[in-house]
Formats: structure tokens, sequence, C-alpha cells
């Protein structure tokens, strides 16, 4: 079961609010719990707004963007469900697959603000929770294939009537009141969700962190062989065959394994387009990846000559035209 607690304001009691159950009946069992980390809560969402491409939607009168829904208190459950015994035992009638539930609950109010099924998935099942998307790894037993989930959250910003989150990103943006959100107040959000196939199986998944919040996002997903690739989001919105492929170049660790790799750590660097990046296991390995590349940092073939050239004219110019102003200005007042 899943339980909520309120802390007493010494924060020393802890009192139940509300509790979620399981089926035991079923044998169903929490695999794997997904949330934002306490020191990645406080970091910038810079873009909060969204735009689709309309062209490659199914509802062309569909709206051309969205507000994310980036609410810190959402966390995802996934339960795994054995598979129930056939209705005939001889023959094996009626004989059906183990199956995942997914789940994403309030941990304010505990609701249950949507829930899916997965039919013949089995864990072990990774997941990641990043700004207003949940990913989550399993493997399907009846095609025998890896399959990653993404679902992204958005406000119902074009309601009629409107929608109190959406102004309010709206007034924080232009600066007029702060951000405030209820999860008392606050409508479910639209989720759309993608399954994609994906070549291995997943021990750990993470994300890149930078402190401002503007640089794209990588998934950074370690593998059952030791290595960490990287994923960008927005490259998953365009394939059309729902399968993950990365080539080479997409490997953060290149050619090193990280033995027994169970973690990935991510940490801001001082360029907003950098990010540092520790994957752990039995061993170490460090490196930093630039999701943009490096949009902040000058190049070695960088010419500072030129531009130290280039100011330094502009300075004289600027100074000499004033000068050439002012004796015109002088002359033209004794005539």
């Amino acid at each position: 079961r899943v339980t909520g607690y309120s802390l007493s304001r010494d924060a020393r009691r802890a009192q139940e609010v509300w509790r979620i159950g399981v089926d035991l009946e079923k044998g169903e069992d929490i695999v794997a719990v997904s949330y934002l980390d306490a020191d990645r809560q406080n970091f910038v969402v810079h873009n909060s707004v969204k735009l689709f491409n309309n062209a490659s939607r199914s509802n062309p009168n569909a709206p051309d963007y969205g507000f994310k829904y980036t609410d810190p208190n959402l966390f995802g459950v996934a339960t795994a469900v054995p598979a129930p015994p056939p209705i005939d035992e001889k023959s094996g009638r009626g004989r059906m697959g183990p199956s995942l539930n997914l789940y994403i609950i309030d941990g304010v109010t505990g609701n249950i603000l949507h829930q899916m099924n997965h039919p013949n998935a089995v864990p072990p099942v990774t997941m990641l929770s990043v700004e207003n998307y949940l990913l989550y790894h399993y493997l399907n037993v009846k095609h025998m294939k890896y399959q990653m989930g993404v679902w992204e959250f958005f406000d119902d910003a074009v309601s009629p009537g409107g929608n109190p989150v959406a102004e309010g990103m709206i007034n924080s943006v232009m600066g007029s009141k702060p951000l405030a959100r209820s999860s008392f107040l606050t409508a479910p959000p639209i989720i759309q969700r993608n399954v994609f196939s994906y070549p291995t199986a997943i021990n750990c998944l993470s994300t890149s962190v930078t402190s401002k919040g503007i640089t794209t996002k990588l998934i950074m997903a370690g593998d059952a062989q030791g290595k960490v690739v990287g994923i960008m989001l927005p490259a998953l919105e365009k394939s059309k065959v729902n399968a993950i492929t990365y080539p080479t170049q997409s490997i953060i660790t290149y050619n090193k394994t990280v033995h027994k790799l169970h973690r990935i750590r991510a940490s801001p660097a001082a360029l907003e387009s950098t990010s540092h990046v520790l994957a752990i296991g039995m061993d170490l390995f460090y490196t930093r990846v630039s999701p943009a590349k490096s949009y902040d940092l000058l190049g070695d073939d960088f010419s500072y000559w030129l531009v130290l050239t280039t100011t330094s004219g502009l300075v004289v110019a600027t100074f000499v035209a004033k000068a050439l102003a002012k004796r015109r200005s002088l002359a033209l007042a004794w005539s």
C-alpha cells in the first residue's frame, strides 16, 4: 500500500492523511516508484509552454501550444500483477499473462490522477520523473522485447472559462503575481502517452541538470552492459517507427564499461550548456555532457584579436564622430 502523511509544524509528529491499497488477492505488488528528487525540485523550468506541430497530429484543430503540468507533488507507482490461473486447468483455456499497472498519484490529496495497465509486462521496472514527463522501462514477455513508456502532462489551458494554473503561469511571466498551485483546486492534467521499443535492458535512468533550466534535458539510460546512453526527448516525439535507436555517438561512456551500473547522478556546471555526470557501479565514470552543444562557450578558433580590433575601432570612431559633430555644430552657430 501507499500511505501519505502530514508533518506537524515542529516536524516531530506524522499523521496519516490518506492511504491507497493494492489488490493483494491478485498478488499485486509495488515494484517501482518515481518522484522528483529533493535536490532537483527547486531547479527552474525555463520554458513552461510547449509548441505542437499540428500538421503531424491526428486532430488539426487542436491547440498549437500547451502549458506544462509541472507539479512536484506528483509521483508515479508501478505495480506487478502475476498471471492468474486459467479458467480450465487441463486445457489452459482462458490463460492470461502477467501485467503491470501504472499510477499517477497526487502526494497531497492521495488522488489517483491517471492509471494504465500494460498486459504481458513484467519487472524489473525503471522509472524517471523529470519536468512534466514520466518515463518507465519494462519487458514485454509476449513479444520478448523491452519497451519504454513516455507520459507527458499538460494543463487544460484552453478549456472554456480558462484555467487558473495557466493564468498563473501567464501572470508569473508578466510579473504581475507569482504562480500558486493547490492540489485541492487544480484540475487533473491532460496526458499524452507513447510506448517505444528499446534495444536493451536498463538498470537506471537519470537526466541532465542545469542551473537555469534553459538547456534541453538529456535522458541518460544506464543499460545492463554498463553503458550510459543519452536520449533527447524531442527525438522521441519525432520518431515515426515507435522504436528508440541511437548512434554510437550517443554513448556517453564511449568505449568504457561501468560494471554493475546502478545509479547515474548529474549536477549543474558553471556553464548553462553543460552538466556534470557521474555513473556509479563497481566502477566510477565521470564526464560532462552538453545536450544542446556548447552554445555559451567560445571555440578554440575564435579570433579574440579581431573582436578587440573591431571594438577598439568602434570606440575610436565614436569619439572622432563626436568631435566632428561638435565642431560642425560650433561652425553652424558662428555662421
